[in-house]
């Protein structure tokens, strides 16, 4: 019950200040940096469904059930790590077409640093839902969309352009993810890897 009250009311939350972060930054930046920026996430999606292939729920579903977390854990972290590696070669190897198609000369290497703490937070968030710290994964969702809002406004208003706009988001996730990995770390034991 209040739980999911907690979960709902924070990603309330987030969505608010996720859609006041956008208009205020369409405000100062105006539509088509705007796009580029959104394409490049756009991208970061598709990858994101390549590099975590429905990992995250095996793990949260491992986990959960409580024998061998740490094994899980780490054999989760592990599969997402190499298919993350290979989606990155993949980006790199094409970063011409790739920073032609997003529209921004580093495209390639913030789409995959944003993929790095896309995957990284996934699969922390698969750990929370599995140790049953749901209500901490919904804190994070307010964290992660307020503080990125705040960063990139913030890099906006140096005159960052669309690179402030990926360092925002790169410090907003970023950030979430430490605060979830702290949180994860606190709840699986390092008694509970495999030898």
């Amino acid at each position: 019950g209040q739980t999911s009250a907690l979960y709902f009311i924070f990603r309330l939350v987030a969505s608010l200040s996720g859609f006041a972060a956008t208009l205020y930054i369409a405000r100062l930046l105006g539509a088509s940096p705007l796009g580029v920026y959104h394409l490049a996430i756009g991208v970061v999606s598709w990858l994101g469904i390549v590099s975590k292939v429905g990992v995250s729920g095996a793990v949260s579903k491992r986990v959960s059930e409580g024998e061998d977390q740490g094994a899980y854990a780490l054999a989760g972290t592990i599969i997402v790590a190499v298919l993350f590696i290979v989606v990155t070669v993949g980006v790199l190897l094409f970063r011409s077409r790739v920073d032609a198609y997003v529209g921004h000369p580093d495209a390639a290497v913030f789409v995959v640093l944003i993929l790095l703490l896309v995957v990284i937070s996934s699969v922390v968030n698969a750990l929370l839902s599995g140790l049953h710290l749901v209500h901490v994964q919904g804190f994070l969702s307010p964290i992660k969309t307020g503080s990125r809002g705040v960063f990139q406004i913030a890099a906006v208003a140096t005159s960052l352009g669309v690179t402030g706009l990926f360092l925002g988001h790169l410090a907003g996730v970023g950030l979430a993810a430490v605060i979830g990995l702290y949180v994860v770390s606190r709840h699986l034991s390092i008694t509970d890897l495999p030898d």
